[in-house]
């Protein structure tokens, strides 16, 4: 491991979002069938999944931590059959609380309007193929605060590059979630945690490959593939932990975002570095700014969630 990422991996295990690499990740375990490869849900440190949920939808499984107010991940199986049909599904913008969860744990509308932030898709309502999935893509529990030049550039085209790949290759497995690296960090609203990165790892069953993109929730185009086994050394969360090591250790082959959606300029880079922390926050509405941190990088809202992480 470079020096990079140990510092990263060093800074994610002193706020207590993950475990030393000598402490076996917990295997967080599933409800949910069909849309984890071999019914194995990713594996994730136990303190990231204090007191998460697990939610089984019409075509995604989503767990959610009530201590950052976001999806720890989202899985899905895809096939080109669905993905024909999710081109063929109206997109309806209908944003809503989750009324699954107790009003407490809930994210709210509230909490992100004025933010300057989008409510971004962890699973993509364009991976939806009818009307049910679609509006379930939309609750809030679906949802993290992201920069929106990150949501609709760069991260737009790599949803749609996965698309494309399960068009051509026939189906695949895919896990979506938010990064929280280094020791400085943000909230919008009443705690909802802004992530640091934003990540979307794939297994083609035909290609017999694996790989990971990783963006940072800012701006610009950099995008960054890594394989299952450097993205777990730096997060904490091994995806699709059924796949055995020859596979997890070997290089991503993952196609290079194409077809960009307006705005894109996709560049391969690294943006795991060690001077990660609070993302740049976008213009937030006249009389409603977001609520980013002041002298330590953090606010009122984050600590307090940072300290119900480390149980204080």
């Amino acid at each position: 491991m470079n020096s990079s990422r140990t510092l990263l991996l060093a800074a994610l295990i002193a706020i207590g979002l993950v475990g030393t690499a000598a402490s076996p990740a917990e295997a967080a375990g599933t409800t949910c069938p069909g849309v984890h490869l071999g019914n194995m849900a990713p594996d994730l440190d136990a303190r990231m999944l204090q007191g998460a949920r697990e939610f089984c939808r019409s075509e995604y499984a989503v767990v959610y931590s009530p201590r950052t107010k976001t999806p720890l991940y989202a899985a899905e199986y895809l096939t080109a059959d669905r993905i024909r049909a999710a081109r063929g599904t109206d997109r309806e913008d209908n944003f809503r609380e989750d009324s699954d969860l107790p009003p407490s744990e809930r994210s709210t509308l509230r909490d992100y309007r004025g933010s300057g932030f989008d409510r971004g898709h962890v699973a993509p309502s364009g991976d939806m193929s009818n009307a049910r999935s679609q509006a379930e893509s939309f609750l809030l529990s679906n949802m993290i605060p992201q920069h929106p030049d990150n949501n609709r550039m760069i991260w737009c085209t790599i949803e749609s590059t996965v698309r494309d790949l399960v068009m051509r290759d026939g189906d695949a497995y895919v896990v979506t979630g938010p990064l929280f690296i280094g020791s400085r960090f943000t909230a919008i609203g009443n705690g909802v945690v802004v992530p640091t990165h934003v990540y979307k790892a794939v297994w083609s069953q035909r290609r017999g490959t694996a790989g990971v993109y990783v963006t940072a929730n800012t701006t610009g185009g950099v995008w960054q593939a890594m394989s299952l086994a450097e993205f777990q050394a730096v997060s904490g969360v091994a995806v699709f932990p059924a796949l055995p090591a020859s596979v997890r250790e070997a290089a991503p082959t993952i196609p290079q975002p194409g077809r960009p959606c307006p705005g894109a300029q996709p560049q391969l880079g690294n943006v795991l570095s060690d001077t990660a922390g609070v993302p740049a926050a976008p213009r937030a509405s006249a009389g409603e700014p977001a609520a980013t941190g002041s002298g330590s990088g953090i606010g009122a809202a984050a600590m307090g969630a940072l300290r119900r992480y480390m149980g204080r």
